[in-house]
């Protein structure tokens, strides 16, 4: 499990959590991408589940939110710095 404080904070949150969560989103920006995009988890079993609604954002917004900037994957140097 990654051991980053926000991770394990939100993870805690979720499983004290009675009902089931449909979607968690991640709102952050950064000071080299412009426009509004996702990031999201990779699941082999429904691999589009996570990018469904980053997809209906792109197409209800298209001059703010860009589809093809968001990424569904994560680098292995990041992988490797939080195990």
């Amino acid at each position: 499990m990654m051991k980053v404080p926000e991770v394990i904070h939100i993870r805690e949150k979720i499983l004290k959590t009675p009902k089931r969560i449909s979607m968690f989103i991640d709102l952050h920006g950064h000071s080299k991408k412009r426009n509004v995009f996702a990031y999201g988890c990779h699941d082999t079993k429904r691999p589009f589940a996570s990018r469904e609604f980053p997809y209906l954002l792109s197409k209800i917004n298209k001059n703010n939110f860009q589809f093809k900037e968001c990424r569904f994957t994560t680098p292995t140097p990041k992988l490797k710095k939080y195990s």
